[in-house]
């Protein structure tokens, strides 16, 4: 078992943050809290949850992260159930709904991503390191030297867009670098704490998100011929990575686990790519 602790997962209702809150439990975590602005969605996640480990502790909280009283209560609920928080990660986020070129973006909706996808992001972070600060070091797996031990690990769910970009997706180019840059910020600053920050990137991943827009996208191709730059994101082109698909949820909350866990004690303030090979791509 990789972790053996308490974790936290925001965006747990659906996606990569259902997998990864599936991925704690059968990992070994003692006690987990989940949570989503869709309160029945985690529930759904809550009863898969129960269903790879019985014994597990669960706490589900229906938050908006963008606000900081609820992320901050957030994080106060789960020391309160469980006495600490060893590994929180970081999930919550929104895509875009127009697809349009920077200079005529709706600030609005830059606005309303920005504000969950880096102020969310950068709030959570922010009040998980300071419980995490508060707690003795430990290894995650028993057999590690102590020189391994952290007092928590967080990991923050960026996207290859974080350091490339898909075009038309402005703000949500702009929330993923921030989200870097908050990864970055945070693991230097608390390196001496032996606090860990590091950042998953995926490509495009099996989701709800992915397949709402590959049904829009269709419907679009019926429509009219597509544009030079919605080419990019064609449904023939969607699967175009090395590996001849996309990534799976589960996929990147493996990473996810690695991350959070002391097999990766050494890393901090950095990132692993999660994309077939594409970005590394020609």
């Amino acid at each position: 078992m990789l972790l053996k602790g308490t974790a936290l997962v925001t965006g747990a209702g659906s996606g990569i943050g259902r997998a990864v809150a599936l991925a704690c439990a059968a990992s070994g975590c003692r006690a987990i809290t989940i949570a989503d602005r869709n309160f029945e969605d985690v529930k759904q996640t809550e009863c898969l949850v129960k269903e790879i480990n019985s014994h597990l502790k669960v706490l589900t909280v229906d938050v908006d992260v963008s606000e900081s009283t609820p992320a901050e209560n957030l994080v106060l609920s789960t020391l309160e159930a469980f006495g600490r928080l060893d590994y929180a990660f970081n999930v919550a986020g929104i895509s875009c709904k127009a697809r349009v070129a920077t200079a005529t973006y709706p600030m609005q909706e830059y606005d309303n991503i920005q504000a969950i996808n880096a102020r969310g992001l950068a709030l959570c972070t922010q009040f998980e390191i300071r419980a995490m600060l508060e707690q003795d070091p430990r290894v995650t797996i028993d057999s590690h030297s102590p020189l391994r031990a952290q007092r928590g690990s967080i990991v923050n769910i960026a996207s290859t867009c974080a350091t490339n970009v898909i075009p038309d997706l402005f703000p949500y180019v702009a929330s993923k670098h921030t989200v870097m840059g908050i990864t970055k910020a945070a693991g230097i600053d608390h390196a001496k704490d032996l606090v860990r920050v590091n950042a998953v990137c995926p490509g495009l991943v099996e989701t709800p998100m992915i397949a709402a827009r590959r049904a829009q996208l269709q419907h679009q191709e019926q429509e009219t011929p597509p544009s030079t730059h919605s080419e990019v994101w064609a449904p023939a082109n969607m699967y175009n990575t090395p590996l001849g698909r996309l990534a799976l949820a589960d996929e990147v909350a493996d990473t996810c686990i690695f991350l959070a866990s002391s097999m990766a004690s050494h890393i901090t303030a950095s990132s692993i790519t999660v994309d077939g090979g594409r970005t590394s791509a020609y």
